[in-house]
């Protein structure tokens, strides 16, 4: 219980500990069914937060190293555009949309509370995020291999698709964990399949 009294998913000190955090939550260990159960969703959403920013400005390298190898001529500028755009985009996102998806959870009866949804939410971007950092090497493979421009888009929409299916799914799959563990604790005499059907 030492994670539950102190700074949520700590498994280390500095920046190191942090990317571990990252790690168990790709790995799925922070959203199991026994570690929602035991504290929520236990992760800090500020250091995730500044390890996002930093894989959503790699990716932003990546995508912005087509205007360096381009054959009208380099364009530097663009590099550093992408990495400041990257971010602003995922966190603009959530910004804009956070009240209505707040609201939307409240109205269809989940007793999730505020912090709950931020955590959830910036542990979605997270996963997005990771799996664009992770793409991005491929994406700069491409912009040195070619000089057209509408495929470097069509192959940078496909890795946003990609991302953010996965992300999707990651918010969808432990919103329904945590939305089934909250109606255990609120109605604990109801028999229910949770235990059965998920794995622990």
């Amino acid at each position: 219980m030492g994670m539950a009294t102190g700074e949520p998913g700590k498994k280390g000190a500095g920046v190191t500990g942090w990317f571990s955090e990252l790690d168990l939550l790709l790995r799925g260990e922070l959203t199991r069914v026994s570690s929602l159960r035991s504290g929520g969703l236990e992760i800090s959403a500020a250091r995730l937060s500044v390890i996002i920013v930093v894989l959503a400005m790699i990716y932003g390298v990546c995508m912005g190293s087509f205007a360096v190898f381009r054959a009208k001529g380099a364009d530097p500028l663009q590099v550093v555009a992408s990495m400041v755009k990257v971010p602003l985009l995922f966190y603009l996102t959530l910004l804009v949309t956070f009240p209505s998806l707040y609201v939307f959870n409240a109205l269809v009866g989940s007793r999730l509370r505020l912090l709950t949804v931020v955590r959830l939410l910036v542990a979605s971007l997270g996963v997005m995020v990771t799996v664009l950092a992770s793409l991005g090497p491929i994406v700069a493979f491409f912009s040195v291999s070619t000089a057209s421009y509408p495929f470097m888009l069509l192959f940078n929409v496909a890795v946003y698709t990609i991302a953010g299916t996965l992300g999707l799914a990651f918010l969808l799959q432990t919103l329904h964990r945590l939305s089934v563990l909250d109606s255990q604790v609120s109605h604990p005499g109801e028999p229910g399949s949770w235990e059965t059907n998920e794995p622990a």
